[in-house]
């Protein structure tokens, strides 16, 4: 058996995803339905207490198979470019959030679309989320708990392990199936917990690749008026979650370096708390899936 992307991860397997949300009042065409939809699909309830919440790599023939409540199911589906955060759900049942179900899909040729099939393995789970459970997604804008991404120094002076691109990476839109060594390409590098690194990366995509840290998960947004694409390299010790109502990351376990600490030291960067407009998706309506 494959080895499982446990929940820790689970969202940063879909990091790169960019398809819009797909409102189940925007009904596809026939023909893009049929891009759109799993050729066989099964949901089970049930799932063992052992099994680890997580997604399986997608296999060379085309399936698809991940323990998910429907809350993890729909951050990973409507992300845009990134997964939702889990504040970026709002709505439902208690069950949406903790019932476990597990999915079972298949459909040939999507380990081998562009991009490993990113965007058709989205746009065929949103279509399983519309049919399987009858879910009515609204859009909303909401003032939120979020983090700033501001520079350290009032000089503004970098940090050491944060410069201006090298120009040796390729960016993923000029790559090709020549371009097999996927360590050439733009983009993160590292994004493991505790460890994060890029190459030619807009600050932009920086900050909003680290909402989604366990030691976050607040939207953030770049305010450092940094312009251009950057490489760099963080190293700290992973802590637990902030909540909503703490300041950024100060302090870790074990005496460690927090990530606070780390993007001070080695980026010469800062969050700031700060409150601001988050899109959210709202459950109008949902229902218990039919199951398989």
């Amino acid at each position: 058996m494959g080895r499982w992307r446990t929940r820790g991860v689970l969202l940063l397997t879909v990091a790169a995803i960019g398809t819009p949300v797909l409102l189940r009042s925007q009904v596809p065409s026939a023909v893009d339905q049929k891009l759109l939809t799993f050729e066989v699909a099964s949901v089970k309830t049930g799932v063992p207490s052992d099994v680890p919440t997580g997604i399986r790599p997608v296999t060379a023939g085309g399936q698809f198979r991940a323990v998910l409540t429907l809350h993890d199911l729909i951050q990973i589906a409507y992300g845009s470019p990134l997964a939702l955060l889990p504040s970026q759900v709002i709505g439902g049942p208690d069950w949406v959030a903790k019932e476990r179900f597990e999915i079972i899909a298949k459909a040939e040729g999507l380990a081998n679309a562009p991009s490993g099939g990113r965007d058709q393995l989205q746009a065929m789970m949103q279509t399983l989320v519309a049919e399987r459970f009858r879910v009515v997604l609204r859009r909303e804008s909401r003032q939120l708990p979020i983090f700033n991404l501001v520079l350290d120094r009032s000089d503004g002076k970098l940090g050491p392990r944060l410069h201006p691109e090298d120009g040796l990476c390729i960016p993923m839109s000029a790559t090709s199936t020549s371009v097999a060594d996927q360590s050439r390409w733009c983009g993160f590098r590292r994004f493991a917990p505790g460890a994060i690194s890029a190459r030619g990366m807009t600050l932009d995509a920086f900050a909003s690749g680290i909402s989604t840290r366990p030691d976050i998960q607040r939207v953030v947004r770049n305010r450092t008026s940094l312009i251009g694409n950057f490489d760099f390299d963080l190293d700290y010790t992973p802590d637990t979650p902030v909540q909503q109502d703490q300041a950024p990351p100060g302090s870790t376990r074990d005496g460690g370096v927090s990530l606070s600490t780390a993007l001070r030291e080695q980026l010469g960067l800062k969050l700031e708390n700060a409150t601001g407009p988050v899109d959210v998706l709202v459950i109008d309506h949902v229902e218990r899936p039919t199951l398989d």
